[in-house]
């Protein structure tokens, strides 16, 4: 199996952590990997890798972790990440920020602060952005020279969200913006003092928890 390109793991529990991470060293030509904790509240332990597939291209980890795993920071043939579930108590872009092919990030549930910052330069090669269920999440803010290539952002379920990203009007490739089950008072915003920040946007689209989402054609 040392040639295999993708490798999906469903059903995983804390207990598991040392034999799976032993085993994906073993698999250096490794494309995707896909990992699923076996309830949404069990723990993935991932910290026991040392050598990762330096050729992995696709990352989905859905499930609890109690520190984010520092191996995926080099990772630099990463194109697209997915964390569900991992409920960080530290900021998760300050490790993958740095990823030189990374193109697609989704966080669902993925972080428990109340800020996300992308720092300035960093997501250099990133188009799409999607944050998810941000219990907490009050502020995003995006710094000068940060996401310099994004062209698409989806935010639902962030219900304590004040306003769209702060710094959004300086992401000058941006194509469509989606919001999803926000709140009223961030709805509200689009009409008022932040319409102005997001009038560069070609499409904006936006639904609030009455619309039953069989009626929504969400194309990401």
């Amino acid at each position: 199996m040392k040639e295999l390109r993708r490798l999906f793991i469903f059903k995983l529990g804390r207990e598991d952590g040392v034999m799976v991470c032993s085993s994906i060293e073993k698999l250096q030509n490794l494309q995707s990997l896909a990992l699923f904790s076996k309830a949404e509240n069990e723990i993935l332990d991932l910290h026991h890798i040392l050598s990762p597939p330096a050729s992995l291209q696709e990352l989905s980890v859905s499930g609890r972790l109690e520190n984010f795993p520092y191996w995926i920071k080099s990772l630099n043939n990463l194109v697209i990440v997915y964390f569900r579930w991992s409920q960080l108590r530290d900021d998760p872009l300050q490790y993958l920020q740095d990823l030189p092919c990374l193109v697609r990030l989704e966080l669902l549930d993925g972080y428990v602060g109340e800020e996300l910052c992308f720092k300035a330069g960093k997501f250099q090669s990133l188009q799409k952005l999607y944050l998810d269920t941000f219990e907490p999440l009050r502020q995003v803010i995006i710094e000068e020279g940060a996401m310099p290539n994004l062209k698409r952002i989806k935010i639902q379920r962030c219900k304590y969200l004040e306003s769209v990203p702060s710094g959004i009007e300086r992401l000058t490739k941006m194509e469509v913006l989606k919001l999803f089950y926000m709140s009223p008072q961030f709805i509200e915003k689009l009409s008022g003092e932040d319409e102005h920040k997001i009038a560069h946007i070609p499409k904006l689209l936006f639904w609030d928890d009455e619309v039953d989402d069989a009626n929504k054609n969400d194309d990401d």
